[in-house]
């Protein structure tokens, strides 16, 4: 069975390289991009099974790439885990509104993220 595709959208590269070593280190494929941006159309073009992808990013913010990637027949259905810094009980409601699948805050533990990956991929 060919591995799980996720894409991770955050434009802190030391967090995205360190999601990639964990990830892959899981059996997944990972895609990476630093800005909104960048994560929309990667989405578009790889069709990643999850998307990780944080608020706060140049170019598009992670909210308004989720109403993106929401808009899209064959993304609407790809579960988004938001990963934040910004954790009011607010951030998460306009994350979840935009289309956001679960919502987990910075920093996190590694096990959290991968119980709620695989949760969302099995």
């Amino acid at each position: 069975m060919a591995a799980n595709k996720i894409l991770v959208v955050d434009d802190e590269v030391m967090l995205l390289e360190t999601l990639r070593f964990r990830l892959e280190a899981n059996d997944y494929e990972v895609i990476t991009a630093e800005n909104g941006k960048e994560g929309s159309f990667k989405a578009m073009s790889e069709k990643p099974d999850l998307i990780l992808a944080d608020i706060m990013m140049p170019e598009l913010t992670g909210i308004e790439m989720i109403k993106i990637i929401r808009a899209n027949t064959d993304l609407k259905e790809t579960p988004v885990i938001v990963l934040s810094a910004l954790g009011r009980g607010e951030d998460v409601q306009n994350a979840m509104e935009a289309g956001a699948n679960d919502y987990v805050v910075k920093p996190f533990e590694t096990k959290e993220l991968l119980d709620k990956i695989r949760s969302y991929l099995t």
